[in-house]
Protein backbone atom coordinates (compact mmCIF):
# COMPACT_ATOMS: atom_id res chain seq x y z
CA UNK A 1 0.00 0.00 0.00
CA UNK A 2 2.63 2.44 0.85
CA UNK A 3 5.00 1.73 -1.88
CA UNK A 4 2.36 1.24 -5.31
CA UNK A 5 5.14 1.06 -7.85
CA UNK A 6 8.02 -1.31 -7.29
CA UNK A 7 10.92 -2.76 -9.09
CA UNK A 8 12.82 -6.35 -8.42
CA UNK A 9 15.46 -4.88 -6.55
CA UNK A 10 12.98 -2.98 -4.49
CA UNK A 11 10.85 -5.84 -3.20
CA UNK A 12 14.52 -7.86 -3.07
CA UNK A 13 16.00 -5.18 -0.80
CA UNK A 14 12.38 -4.84 1.36
CA UNK A 15 11.86 -8.30 1.65
CA UNK A 16 15.10 -9.56 2.22
CA UNK A 17 15.30 -12.27 -0.40
CA UNK A 18 17.58 -12.93 -3.45
CA UNK A 19 16.21 -11.60 -6.66
CA UNK A 20 14.93 -14.99 -8.12
CA UNK A 21 12.46 -14.99 -4.90
CA UNK A 22 12.00 -11.13 -5.63
CA UNK A 23 10.83 -12.13 -9.14
CA UNK A 24 8.43 -15.28 -8.49
CA UNK A 25 7.05 -12.29 -6.02
CA UNK A 26 6.25 -10.28 -8.92
CA UNK A 27 5.42 -13.11 -11.30
CA UNK A 28 2.44 -14.27 -8.83
CA UNK A 29 1.15 -10.64 -8.02
CA UNK A 30 1.00 -9.97 -12.25
CA UNK A 31 -0.56 -13.72 -12.59
CA UNK A 32 -3.11 -12.18 -10.37
CA UNK A 33 -3.66 -8.90 -11.90
CA UNK A 34 -2.80 -7.08 -8.70
CA UNK A 35 0.83 -5.82 -10.25
CA UNK A 36 1.12 -4.38 -13.94
CA UNK A 37 4.41 -4.43 -15.45
CA UNK A 38 4.44 -1.15 -17.38
CA UNK A 39 7.92 -0.67 -19.07
CA UNK A 40 7.40 -3.66 -21.86
CA UNK A 41 11.50 -4.02 -21.00
CA UNK A 42 13.22 -7.10 -20.47
CA UNK A 43 15.58 -4.98 -18.28
CA UNK A 44 14.73 -1.79 -16.10
CA UNK A 45 11.07 -3.11 -15.26
CA UNK A 46 8.81 -1.81 -13.07
CA UNK A 47 5.67 -2.99 -11.64
CA UNK A 48 2.68 -0.46 -10.32
CA UNK A 49 -0.52 -1.82 -8.57
CA UNK A 50 -3.73 -0.52 -10.72
CA UNK A 51 -6.31 -0.10 -7.40
CA UNK A 52 -3.91 1.57 -5.51
CA UNK A 53 -2.77 4.18 -8.33
CA UNK A 54 -6.93 4.42 -9.57
CA UNK A 55 -7.39 5.11 -6.07
CA UNK A 56 -5.35 7.83 -5.62
CA UNK A 57 -5.86 9.36 -8.96
CA UNK A 58 -9.51 9.74 -7.60
CA UNK A 59 -8.54 11.17 -4.35
CA UNK A 60 -6.40 13.74 -6.18
CA UNK A 61 -9.65 14.63 -8.47
CA UNK A 62 -12.13 14.47 -5.95
CA UNK A 63 -9.45 16.56 -3.55
CA UNK A 64 -9.59 19.44 -6.67
CA UNK A 65 -13.30 19.34 -6.89
CA UNK A 66 -13.79 19.97 -2.93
Amino acid sequence: MGQPVVNTVFVRKELGVNTSVAQRAITTLTELDILTERTGRKRGRVWHCTAIIDALEDYEEHSRRA
